[in-house]
């Protein structure tokens, strides 16, 4: 299709954004994480009792099983998307701390939730080896194209007119839900959404349909990243807590074994009475980071002064950097 001026049809904005993103990363510099010398901290007491939980469980990752989806009525022929998302979802998963486990669970799984469905009840048996189980059911996919009227448009100050010819722009879709079931009991515990579009201009007739559902799905389960991440992050109990002026920084049970970084946001939680859990501020993991612990650090004096044993940190996926990610694995 010839050049036009201004930006062409079925442009990507999230193009643009991750230009940008990419120039103010390299403008502000690659932002470290915070320098810790444990000598110069002093230990001191925590609220609470210590928790009986805080042990070799609070360093390890989120145990997954990804089964298999199945092809939706009307797919297009050849696509492959069923197996293409669940590639996707696994690929999203293990950049993210979490483990995927024991693929030959999968088969007995998918038997045994038809079942629980069938019935609206049902647990899994099997030896323990995983907390949740994860599948894509795939919806509607299709690729359509339609004609877009040039147009124009003068700039107020200069005067000078641009005209953006017409074109056909082809569009290709695919939705999908990705569901989250608790293990042994297949209670469902989370519903995801997910609706991917890519667009290209082309002459008509010449866009590839298959290729276009494709990359439809890949694109919709990469930007669910940050939201999948989430429901998985691992919890790591805070055992100990130093302090130095007016700055704490504390023991966590999260590290290198559990894909925690540093510089990664963390989240501080707390189990309340009633078994619910609640946020009760931020931390910032330090350049301290082992295979099974770190060291967190917390700059707000009146959430660290609120920690006490038996809290646990889940590491906050989304920030700068994972946005930069998620974009370039989108396009």
């Amino acid at each position: 299709m010839k050049q036009i001026v201004g930006e062409p049809i079925g442009f990507d904005p999230r193009r643009r954004a991750l230009v940008g993103a990419a120039a103010m990363l390299g403008l502000a510099g690659c932002v470290s994480a915070p320098q810790v010398k444990i000598d110069s901290w002093t230990t001191v007491e925590m609220k609470g009792e210590p928790n009986k939980q805080a042990g070799g469980d609070g360093s390890r990752r989120t145990r997954i099983v990804v089964l298999p989806s199945e092809e939706a009525a009307g797919t297009p022929g050849g696509a492959r998307l069923a197996p293409r998302a669940t590639a996707a979802v696994e690929q999203v998963l293990s950049g993210g701390g979490v483990e995927i486990v024991d693929r030959s669970l999968a088969g007995k799984l998918d038997g045994e939730l038809k079942v629980a469905e069938l019935r609206g009840s049902g647990a899994y048996g099997g030896p323990d080896v995983a907390d949740f189980v994860v599948r894509v059911k795939m919806g509607s996919a299709r690729a359509e194209s339609s004609y877009v009227q040039p147009s124009s448009y003068t700039d107020k100050k200069t005067g000078k007119t641009t005209t953006i010819p017409g074109g056909w722009s082809n569009t290709g879709r695919s939705n999908m839900t990705i569901e989250v079931r608790a293990l042994p009991s297949l209670k469902l515990v989370n519903t995801i959404q997910v609706e991917g579009s890519v667009s290209e201009s082309q002459q008509p007739g010449q866009g590839n349909a298959v290729a276009m559902v494709q990359s439809a799905t890949d694109r919709g389960i990469q930007s669910k990243r940050t939201e999948v991440l989430n429901i998985f992050s691992p919890k790591g109990y805070i055992t100990e807590r130093r302090v130095r002026k007016d700055e704490s920084i504390f023991r966590v049970q999260l590290g290198k074994n559990t894909g925690s970084k540093p510089g990664d946001t963390v989240e501080i939680w707390r189990q309340n009475s009633y078994g619910d859990e609640e946020v009760v501020g931020k931390g910032e993991m330090s350049n301290l980071v082992g295979m099974e612990g770190s060291w967190m650090l917390v700059k707000d004096q009146k959430v660290a002064n609120d920690v006490r044993h038996g809290d646990y940190v889940k590491v906050k996926h989304g920030g700068f950097m994972d946005t930069i990610r998620n974009l370039s694995n989108s396009l």
